[in-house]
């Protein structure tokens, strides 16, 4: 099996799920959150602080997730960084950014759900190719099975 290699980013928001300290893990959490959010407020030159609510939103959606290996911490952060990042967006007046939150948060939900068939061991790639020059049936086709649908 090949050795997971976590981005640098990353790093610290998947430390924080596997330590025993809360004061650590906030610490990290923290490290975290300001690592992504200055590259996202870089070309201002800001660095972002962290409110106390938003920092108790984000250790609770963590112990939620409560990944069990790598794996899952990796499926666990990209969900994180994606619905913080998502909510930061949403927060902000302009189309085109509501719009990227948007994106963010489907991407989150998108991973809760493969962190979810990772668990119960339903993980399956589903392909889907659609004919749109002809009025054929698609074809939707599975590991397991090919099925037809009109």
């Amino acid at each position: 099996m090949h050795e997971i290699t976590i981005p640098k980013k990353l790093q610290p928001l998947v430390e924080a799920f596997f330590t025993d300290s809360e004061d650590v893990a906030k610490t990290l959490i923290v490290q975290a959150i300001q690592a992504i959010y200055s590259t996202d407020d870089s070309a201002f030159g800001r660095k972002r602080k962290i409110s106390r609510e938003e920092l108790k939103d984000v250790c609770i959606l963590m112990q939620n997730l409560n990944p069990q290996d790598m794996l899952e911490a990796l499926f666990a952060a990209q969900i994180v960084v994606a619905h913080m990042l998502g909510m930061r967006k949403l927060t902000k007046d302009d189309y085109e950014e509501n719009r990227i939150g948007l994106k963010m948060l489907r991407f989150s939900n998108e991973a809760l759900t493969r962190l979810q068939k990772k668990r119960t061991g339903c993980m399956q790639n589903i392909t889907v190719n659609y004919n749109y020059h002809e009025k054929a049936s698609a074809a939707i086709s599975t590991s397991n099975e090919i099925e037809y649908a009109d």
